[in-house]
């Protein structure tokens, strides 16, 4: 609340009046102020002093010293106080420093610190696992802000750490990771800390060795167990309707976008993605018969696959066989170098000899490998039918898609089951394949594809699993197997469904290696329930006649990876809570792994004991513990 003090003065002089007003305003005054901070301080460092005013105001105020109880002296500059408050940064160097503060005639009491020794304490446990990660605490008295030296003892000779441990208000935790030897110490110039030892903790087992069967996620047809019925004599139907429950296999018509002999074609991108990202590769045409040409034609696109004319005629790049292609993508555009001569655009389109895109009539048998810098393959495979469409994804990497038949040139690349194994193995596995492609086919923008040639949709490997063999007899052996499940005009073909049956319902055939003893409900790998995607014993997987290798294996897997995986200090323990089944051929569906701190974590779901853990498969029968040696 202002006040107001008004003087009179009033004098006559002649017939005028003069009124002098005289006003004096003055602010709330100060009634408390109090300065407070650290009662222990060490020498070189700069500590905070808090002042509170009431009422909260603002305006000027002084600080004052004192050293060693003697006189006090006023410090210069004035600081600020805003709504009744400040901080001031001092750094004391008296035995005793005394700090005061003065404010609209108001002097606080009095604060003191008094110089005290740096002491610096780090603490750890004293058991270890090496390698596995283990933490340290470090604390200063009395507390201060600052970075410390870390040193580790190797082989007995104390190295400083590069990177300094920062400390905050006299703490800090710091993570180290033991070798051999597990001893550390910190300093702050010349105060160092006892040193801290810990040694090799022989109760944290060194590893766990898993024991189990099978390779794969588990739903749906066991390959090596449709090996091992066809030599028992199943058919490909038989097979393939028991390992999909309630499903029937019907010919019919294989449909979707054509090409210009009116075939179903499906889009495979065979460069782009995973190890083969790159910005740049090299094609080359190549052919084992000395009579082929290997004659092919690089067309240029815009990125909307308009024609690029130079000239009023097509943009192109030809050659011959055993010419190299090179090819780069910068932003959106690729541009391929041949012969000494570069062309560029949005898209390019390779096509050669004896394709459906290129002398069709032709009985070439040239194929296109796709290289790497060094002149191995840095592709899946080698593709000998219908044309790679070359473009870039994102703007960052070339993109490689392989457009063929469906039916038949996809299917004959399929490179998933040895081409050795029973007749009515590969003419099931070509159904499974089928189905797969067809109910997966979906365009995928990402990489300009339909399917992928790596196991996230299915393994095509093209020429080369179509020409296995020294005389391509594996091959040949495969494409029949293709062959003779499609009609002969090669425009349908043996696809599994269920329920009413006809294209509106058919199975999306998943597949894969080996089980452990059974398949397993696709609600237990995955979260869906498919009515024919169910669990059927498969004694199959484990026939010795078919040589599985994974019928069973072992897998150990070290402390600081299975530490890392279930977010422990360790692990000690691992305990299966629970299984698909009441047996030991059922899979894992919870892995509950405990801590020596007590700690539990637990990874629920087949797929992610499989995945997490980087095993074979979640058919684990039996888990033990690796003392650590010695």
């Amino acid at each position: 609340m202002k006040s107001l003090v008004v003087w009179i003065a009033a004098g006559i002089v002649g017939s005028a009046i003069i009124v002098a007003l005289i006003v004096v305003f003055s602010g709330p005054r100060v009634e408390t102020i109090s300065v407070s901070g650290d009662s222990r301080y060490v020498a070189g460092y700069t500590y905070d002093l808090a002042v509170a005013v009431e009422p909260p105001i603002d305006g000027k105020a002084v600080l004052w010293e004192q050293s060693d109880g003697g006189e006090w002296t006023k410090v210069p500059d004035k600081f600020t106080v805003e709504h009744g408050t400040a901080t001031l940064a001092v750094t004391p160097t008296a035995d005793v420093a005394g700090y005061r503060v003065e404010m609209g005639r108001k002097t606080s009491e009095s604060a003191t610190m008094t110089k005290t020794p740096l002491t610096l304490t780090a603490s750890g446990p004293t058991g270890y696992y090496p390698g596995l990660p283990v933490s340290v605490d470090v604390t200063t008295d009395p507390p201060v802000s600052d970075h410390a030296e870390l040193w580790r003892s190797v082989g007995g000779v104390w190295t400083a750490d590069p990177v300094p441990v920062p400390i905050a208000h006299g703490a800090a935790r710091v993570t180290v990771y033991p070798g051999d030897d597990g001893q550390y110490k910190f300093s702050i110039g010349d105060v160092t800390t006892d040193v801290v030892a810990m040694t090799p903790d022989a109760s944290i087992p060194q590893a766990f060795v898993f024991r189990g069967g099978g390779w794969g996620h588990g739903v749906g047809m066991s390959q090596y167990g449709a090996a091992a019925m066809a030599r028992y004599g199943y058919t490909e139907s038989q097979i393939l309707t028991y390992y999909y429950t309630g499903s029937r296999v019907e010919m019919l018509p294989v449909t979707g976008s054509e090409d210009p002999q009116g075939d179903a074609t499906v889009r495979v991108q065979v460069f782009g993605s995973g190890d083969d990202s790159k910005t740049a590769t090299t094609l080359r045409v190549q052919s084992a018969a000395e009579a082929d040409t290997g004659a092919w034609t690089l067309t240029f696109y815009t990125a909307s696959s308009k024609p690029l004319l130079d000239g009023g005629a097509p943009r192109v790049l030809t050659g011959t066989k055993d010419q190299d292609i090179a090819l780069s993508a910068s932003g959106s555009t690729v541009t391929a170098t041949a012969n000494g001569v570069s062309a560029s655009g949005g898209i390019a389109v390779l096509t050669w000899a004896g394709t459906t895109y290129q002398d069709p009539g032709s009985t070439e048998t040239s194929f296109v490998g796709i290289n790497g810098p060094d002149g191995a393959s840095a592709s899946n495979g080698t593709y000998r039918h219908g044309e790679l469409i070359i473009g870039t994804a994102g703007g960052k990497r070339l993109n490689i898609v392989n457009l063929l038949k469906l039916n038949t040139e996809y299917l004959w690349g399929i490179a998933e089951v040895p081409s050795a194994w029973p007749t009515a193995a590969l003419e099931a596995q070509a159904i499974a394949a089928r189905n797969y492609a067809v109910a997966n086919r979906a365009y995928k923008a990402a990489c300009d594809c339909q399917l992928y040639d790596d196991t996230r949709s299915q393994n095509f490997t093209g020429w080369t699993k179509e020409s296995q063999g020294d005389t391509g007899q594996w091959g040949a052996r495969w494409v029949a197997g293709v062959n003779a499940t499609a009609s002969d005009d090669r425009h349908s073909g043996m696809m599994l469904t269920y329920g009413a049956g006809g294209a509106g319902h058919l199975v999306t055939a998943y597949y894969f290696s080996s089980s452990g003893g059974q398949t397993e409900n696709s609600e237990n790998v995955w979260s869906a329930t498919v009515s024919y995607l169910k669990s059927v014993p498969d004694p199959w997987s484990a026939l010795p006649q078919i040589v599985n290798p994974n019928a069973d294996w072992t897998a150990t897997i070290d402390q600081v990876t299975l530490a890392t995986t279930f977010g422990l200090p360790d692990v000690v323990r691992l305990d299966i809570v629970s299984r698909t089944g009441p047996g030991e051929d059922a899979g894992v569906t919870a892995l509950r792994a405990t801590s020596s701190t007590g700690a539990t974590s637990t990874l629920t779901g087949m797929e992610k004991v499989r995945t997490k853990l980087g095993l074979k498969s979640a058919w684990v029968k039996g888990i033990a513990a690796l003392a650590v040696e010695g």
